[in-house]
């Protein structure tokens, strides 16, 4: 444990192994936000006339150095499912003919719903990957490679899949893209904060990550990364008041909002960087695996090589046929009631998982915990 659970607002009766799903912000960040909320609050045109631009350039160039990224291509967004609904757009909206998507079968259900929509009312084909689980970095790209044709214009992957918890090889798969001119669209809600990025070494088109999860800020701070290439053909979802004028005023105003969220962005920088970078992220992963270990030989059960899980974890709950009929949320809900443990439970191809995340307030008590919990669990589902 790097810090004390009482520097969150998290119910102290709770053990909480959900970062993955929305995060948890230390109190000193939303003493951060407060700031800036009667900064805003106390002069509001002038707040957001003169105030808010020069706030946000900081909190963009304080990202931009923890991602080794220029500024410039870098622009906030309300969450990662935001930000490739934007990319999508923009995309299907310059293409004439039809296009084919390649995916993995593990893709956000979020981003399913959005291609769906997109196969609706544009002119594309969905082409899914169906991976075998436990899967390895090498059936990942056999699977995709032998999945793309000389028709597929644009790859949407994971850099750590929600559901599954593994960390694709986007380095291999993007390499791949660049070879048959594929445009390359990574969802790294997971990332910032969980994997030490570096922008400047991957060369894919397009990446999305949500600064609430493992950043620590606020809820509804994200951030969508363009390539040089591309910057001329986006625009955000909500075109407003300074169209075609640049893309940082375009992304920075699309209506009124409460925008403290992205500001604190900085601040959660400084905290990561305090505590130290690798510090916290040794400490996330080494965790994890110590718990993967554990809960994996208790239960017997076969799981991911350790090189594609980093901060989570997600494990065979294997209990499909006694919660038929309930919804991943329904399971959670009986279990969180009955023992104040939050994880995540999903239905994914007729069969039940659970997904364990490792924080810096985490300790290897909370999953020993959580082994006793699933065993009384599985012996009576009321």
């Amino acid at each position: 444990m790097l810090l004390a659970k009482n520097q969150f607002l998290l119910d102290e009766d709770i053990i909480f192994l959900n970062h993955g799903s929305f995060g948890a912000t230390p109190k000193v960040i939303l003493e951060h936000q407060n700031k800036y909320r009667n900064l805003m609050e106390k002069s509001p045109i002038d707040f957001f006339i003169n105030k808010a631009p020069e706030l946000l350039d900081n909190s963009i160039n304080k990202l931009a150095k923890f991602v080794n990224s220029k500024p410039e291509n870098l622009f906030f967004v309300d969450n990662a499912t935001s930000g490739i609904n934007t990319i999508l757009k923009s995309l299907l909206d310059f293409y004439t003919d039809s296009v084919e998507i390649v995916f993995f079968d593990s893709i956000y259900p979020a981003i399913r719903s959005t291609l769906k929509h997109y196969e609706k009312t544009k002119k594309i084909i969905l082409n899914e990957i169906y991976l075998n689980y436990p899967t390895t970095k090498f059936e990942i790209i056999d699977k995709f490679t032998d999945k793309i044709t000389r028709c597929t214009k644009i790859a949407i992957f994971d850099h750590i899949s929600s559901p599954t918890a593994i960390v694709f090889p986007v380095e291999d798969l993007i390499e791949i893209c660049s070879s048959m001119n594929i445009t390359t669209i990574v969802d790294g809600a997971h990332s910032v904060g969980q994997l030490d990025l570096d922008f400047s070494k991957i060369e894919f088109d397009f990446y999305v990550s949500n600064c609430h999860k493992w950043l620590f800020s606020p809820k509804g701070s994200a951030f969508l990364w363009i390539n040089d290439l591309y910057l001329d053909l986006i625009h955000p979802l909500t075109i407003s008041l300074f169209y075609e004028q640049g893309l940082k005023k375009e992304f920075y105003w699309q209506g009124i909002k409460d925008i403290t969220n992205w500001l604190t962005v900085a601040d959660c920088v400084d905290f990561f960087e305090d505590i130290g970078k690798n510090r916290i992220l040794e400490h996330n992963k080494n965790l994890n695996l110590e718990a993967k270990k554990t809960i994996s030989e208790h239960f017997d059960v076969n799981n991911f090589p350790d090189d594609l899980n980093m901060a989570m974890t997600t494990f065979d709950f294997d209990e499909y046929d006694k919660f038929f009929g309930l919804t991943g949320n329904d399971i959670r809900n009986k279990f969180f009631n009955k023992f104040k443990i939050e994880v995540p439970f999903f239905i994914y191809r007729n069969k039940i998982y659970y997904r364990i995340s490792s924080q810096i307030y985490n300790s290897i008590e909370d999953y020993y915990k959580l082994i006793e919990a699933i065993e009384l669990f599985k012996k009576n589902k009321d």
